[in-house]
């Protein structure tokens, strides 16, 4: 009893073998289980990213169909009128120099509303001279208003203003001189 025989040796390591065997097939079934689940894993991940893009595939062909029925819509309203938006004042004369008759005589043209200067375009050709055509023009400040000189003395800006003749037309004291030549009373004279 003390002394194994040699079948019992034998036998011991043929169960040995089969023991060292079994865990390998064991190690590999396990590996090979882990790769399974793996598989598996990434199958139904791949499934749910299908499900999703088929999700965002119909709510994008919903959106474009909502585009395209308000596209419909809008081409046979009629065009709503546009807002008028409220008009810029625009001067008929821009300061051209960095003092303050200048800038002054810009705004005050521009208060005076587009067209105060019938036309004529007023230079400025130094420190308060200005002209308009071949007419020089002396203009001042006074208590931080424009005035122009007419004759001796300096008058406000806007009856100046009043007194120009529109441009091209020349200061004709004919008063037949504005009838129409087709006119029947223009060879009367």
């Amino acid at each position: 009893p003390g002394r194994a025989t040699a079948a019992q040796k034998k036998l011991a390591a043929e169960l040995a073998l089969k023991s060292e065997m079994l865990q390998k097939e064991e190690a590999g079934t396990s590996l090979h289980l882990a790769e399974m689940a793996q598989q598996s894993e990434e199958i139904l991940a791949s499934r749910g990213r299908e499900e999703q893009l088929r999700q965002r595939v119909a709510r994008l062909e919903s959106e474009l169909e909502e585009a395209l029925a308000a596209a419909r819509a809008k081409a046979s309203a009629p065009e709503p009128e546009p807002v008028a938006e409220p008009a810029q004042k625009v001067s008929d004369y821009i300061s051209t120099a960095d003092d303050e008759l200048d800038k002054c005589l810009e705004k005050e043209i521009m208060e005076l509303g587009p067209g105060v200067l019938k036309g004529n375009k007023l230079e400025r050709t130094g420190p308060k001279r200005y002209k308009i055509g071949d007419q020089k023009i002396f203009m001042q400040l006074s208590e931080g208003r424009v005035t122009v000189r007419v004759g001796g003395a300096y008058i406000p800006l806007q009856p100046w203003t009043k007194e120009l003749t529109a441009a091209g037309e020349q200061g004709n004291d004919d008063p037949f001189s504005a009838l129409d030549a087709q006119s029947p009373f223009a060879a009367v004279r």
